[in-house]
């Protein structure tokens, strides 16, 4: 592989390392099935696949070993700027701890018996508004539930969506459309600038 081609897959390798660290402090750390250093072996065996990345890639040996060094340093650069980001996170959704358990109390407690179950199905999801995106909180659910993939900065409510537990009673959407947005008047009332989202299956 010539210079400049090695250069630009080295930076790909450098930002899916950063990735996989992150993926690992916010999914499978909680999990508690894997080490870090387990998942990064795990990882890591995609590319220390030496026959199909000098067959496929046109790598060389030597260039093998710079990529797994890259992805090595990455990773684990990946690992410890997530860790320390957590910390800040967990401060910042403790604060808020309070007034979303409330919130699951509100949830809980709406009247939905006259709403019958079926057509049409699909659900809602509360979310903070586009505006606060910028605040502490915006900043946290950014970071938890994926904001940088594509999806999400598509579709803004997936990427700030509220950590609240909702009642689950059928399938028919106006279930969820009713329950969130009784939810979302009292996050509004508390300061927490919340809509909601609903869809069709």
């Amino acid at each position: 592989m010539e210079e400049k081609d090695l250069q630009a897959r080295l930076k790909n390798i450098k930002k899916w390392g950063k990735n996989d660290g992150k993926r690992y402090v916010i999914k499978e750390k909680e999990k508690g099935e894997l080490t870090a250093d387990d998942f990064y072996n795990q990882c890591r065996k995609v590319y220390n696949n030496r026959e199909r990345m000098k067959t496929q890639f046109n790598y060389t040996e030597a260039q093998i070993d710079i990529m797994l060094e890259v992805y090595h340093e990455a990773y684990w650069s990946g690992v410890k700027w997530w860790e320390n980001r957590m910390v800040q996170i967990s401060v910042i959704m403790a604060k808020y701890k309070p007034i979303f358990d409330k919130a699951e109390k509100v949830a809980k407690e709406i009247d939905v018996s006259d709403i019958k179950d079926g057509f049409p199905c699909g659900g809602a999801i509360i979310y903070l508004k586009p505006e606060a995106k910028s605040t502490d909180l915006g900043k946290a659910l950014r970071s938890l539930y994926g904001g940088d993939s594509y999806s999400s900065k598509v579709c803004h409510q997936w990427a700030y969506e509220l950590p609240i537990k909702m009642p689950s009673y059928g399938q028919c959407v106006d279930y969820g459309k009713r329950v969130c947005n009784a939810v979302a008047d009292f996050l509004n009332s508390k300061d927490v600038p919340t809509e909601v989202y609903s869809y069709i299956d």
